[in-house]
């Protein structure tokens, strides 16, 4: 519904980051329904990243609280002519000033609105530094603080979209019932369900010892597909700083760890994750066997409001140009983007965000940075369409490669995840 819409608002040649693009926010039918595994709800717009059709995913609390507020989807068109937040509560909306909210981070905002609307238990999707400052692949967060599994809509640069429309934050809460035809199969159906599914105790990262072994585990940009630290990031390294276990709503695999570095250099850096493409794009793919490191560069992507995947995958490319003799401390800043460089890793993550030094040119993608460098940087930007790839070396898993490019919003693992039938 969300494709259809966006097909009949924007017609040819509109630009992502115009006022005349739409941002469809857009559940499903099951979405707010008592079952497991149906909480996810859709962004479609059109990609600043990619310049087409972007559809982004998330699960978490916020789209069965927007049903409940008696709603299926929100269209946003036009741009606000100062910041504003969109209040959507029990069967009504509206949009107020945001202007005390610009310039906070995505957690800052969300427990400013919860503090505003005296109610912890709203949900919250927000955009942080990097949506303002329209980072093409900037994401938008949801339920970082509302009591359950948090989330983003981060690939394709929903969070650029978000703040070119200077819209900061929409929060929903309702209390409204959804009505279903039978409500005695729904409840059998969905007590079924439960009994088959069980809490995953590990989540996504169990996956890193699995790809490793297979040889397609991109490693240092995609020069290598094993990493020899990869003991020090997988499934085992993380269960030292998982605290709790979170889940999305009306599910009981709570798939979702949340980790908490406790001392060190990265001590008191939290995330509700990290999950396995985030552990390898600050992992492999900057050379980095440091596990609160990678906690660390996440922290700050969901409070900065950027994709892991994307984010990860620009400084690994810059760290190959850098290696290559193509960047230089000047123009890094002083740093040294050596591979292995963890301080460096993290750096860049507000770099990107603010769009600081060389921190700007990454935060148009990997292909327009490339394409700036030059002298042979398209050759090992890692992307298809413009969107940069994720966590499967598509060398070693063909499937892959046919999935990289035949999504319908470029390099995306989601739309046919062929690693089970292949590796796993």
């Amino acid at each position: 519904m969300g494709a259809a819409f966006l097909y009949r608002e924007v017609g040819p040649g509109i630009g992502p980051l115009s006022a005349d693009n739409v941002l469809i926010f857009m559940t499903g039918p099951a979405t707010g329904m008592p079952l497991p595994a149906c909480a996810r709800w859709e962004a479609v717009t059109k990609s600043p990243l990619t310049d087409m059709y972007l559809c982004s995913s998330v699960g978490g609390f916020f789209g069965a609280r927007l049903k409940f507020a008696g709603f299926d989807g929100v269209i946003l068109r036009g741009k606000a002519k100062k910041p504003a937040w969109l209040s959507v509560m029990d069967g009504s909306a509206e949009l107020r000033d945001a202007g005390g909210l610009w310039g906070l981070t995505t957690e800052e905002t969300e427990l400013t609105i919860q503090r505003e609307l005296k109610d912890k238990r709203v949900s919250v999707a927000s955009i942080g530094q990097a949506g303002e400052n329209l980072v093409k692949f900037a994401s938008v967060q949801i339920d970082l603080n509302s009591g359950g599994r948090s989330g983003s809509l981060g690939r394709g640069g929903v969070g650029a979209v978000m703040g070119s429309k200077r819209l900061k934050a929409i929060a929903a809460r309702g209390h409204g019932k959804i009505e279903v035809a039978d409500e005695k199969g729904l409840e059998m159906l969905g007590r079924e369900l439960r009994t088959e599914l069980k809490l995953d105790e590990v989540g996504t990262p169990w996956l890193v010892d699995e790809i490793n072994e297979a040889g397609i585990f991109p490693t240092r940009n995609f020069q290598q597909g094993v990493f020899e630290g990869s003991r020090r990031i997988n499934a085992e390294a993380m269960c030292r700083f998982v605290k709790r276990h979170t889940a999305c709503y009306a599910c009981p695999i709570s798939c979702g760890k949340f980790s908490i570095i406790l001392g060190g250099e990265y001590g008191g850096s939290l995330v509700d994750g990290p999950d396995y493409e985030t552990i390898w794009s600050f992992g492999p793919q900057c050379g980095v066997d440091r596990f609160d490191a990678i906690v660390a560069a996440n922290m700050w992507c969901d409070r900065y409001g950027l994709d892991t995947i994307s984010t990860g995958n620009v400084i690994g490319f810059a760290m190959e140009c850098y290696g290559r003799g193509l960047l230089s401390k000047e123009d890094t800043g002083g740093l040294d983007l050596s591979f292995g460089n963890h301080g460096a890793a993290v750096e860049f993550v507000r770099k990107i965000a603010f769009r600081e030094g060389l921190g700007n040119l990454l935060a148009d993608g990997a292909l327009a940075a490339a394409k700036k460098i030059g002298r042979g940087a398209e050759s090992f930007a890692m992307h298809v369409k413009g969107m940069e790839l994720p966590a499967y070396d598509p060398r070693g898993a063909w499937g892959m490669a046919l999935a990289y490019a035949t999504a319908c919003r470029g390099g995306c693992h989601l739309k046919a995840w062929t690693i089970g039938e292949e590796v796993v």
